[in-house]
């Protein structure tokens, strides 16, 4: 038996040593062979594991969201950023949502503005109103307003690690750079929280959009482009 036990120990772990994770002390992980797989959207492309068996078992999730954050580039500091955000009442972003309507809008953008300025804004929504800095208002978080909003932005914090934009819109004559890299740049201070658009379409029409589709978009690099809608 103890033989037996022996070839045993030493075939499963010839196995292990063919391509599995391997843990050395806390913290820490080598690799031998073929790699564990990595989220979607991690650098090298791969996906997250499908689960495993009761003896190679999938590798864990944090572990690897975790090393993935690590290999991005780091969080812009508050110093090097250019946004400007507050909360916004929602009373007062109906307000501001018909009023733009009116503000050098074409067709599509009107037609979305005059929607959201009747749309029911639900329980834990929050309206963040968005600018870019300037010289009398540095970046960052404002209890007052600083200004009026060139963009807004409703938010619902889903939990711990994932945001969804439910809807979002940008005074027309503010369309154009400013305005979307005060918003990528705000996007960016909500990491290691994923950000998901629930409407892409509002983010196009208002010149919010990533390169290319937004699906394959990197954790870090902006907003990620729901499937759903």
């Amino acid at each position: 038996p103890r033989a037996l036990g022996l070839c045993l120990t030493l075939a499963v772990a010839g196995h292990l040593s063919r391509g599995r994770v391997l843990r050395g002390r806390r913290g820490s992980r080598g690799r031998v062979g073929r790699r564990a797989q990595r989220p979607i959207n991690a650098r090298d492309g791969k996906t997250i594991p499908q689960g495993g068996s009761w003896l190679f078992p999938a590798v864990d999730d944090d572990e690897l969201y975790e090393e993935m954050e690590n290999e991005l580039p780091p969080k812009k500091s508050l110093e090097d950023s250019v946004y400007c955000c507050w909360v916004t009442p929602k009373k007062k972003a109906f307000e501001l949502f018909a009023s733009w309507a009116e503000d050098e809008a074409d067709d599509e953008q009107k037609d979305m503005l005059l929607n959201l300025s009747a749309t029911e804004m639900k329980k834990g929504w929050t309206i963040w109103g968005l600018c870019h800095s300037e010289e009398d208002r540095g970046p960052g978080f404002y209890i007052v307003p600083p200004c009026e909003p060139d963009a807004l932005v409703v938010v619902e914090a889903v939990d711990e690690d994932k945001n969804n934009i439910q809807h979002l819109a940008v005074r027309p004559s503010k369309i154009g750079d400013r305005t979307k890299q005060a918003f990528l740049d705000w996007i960016d201070s909500l990491r290691p929280k994923v950000v998901v658009v629930k409407r892409p379409p509002e983010l196009y029409a208002f010149g919010l959009g990533v390169d290319g589709d937004g699906k394959g978009t990197q954790m870090g690099d902006g907003p990620k482009v729901s499937k759903g809608l």
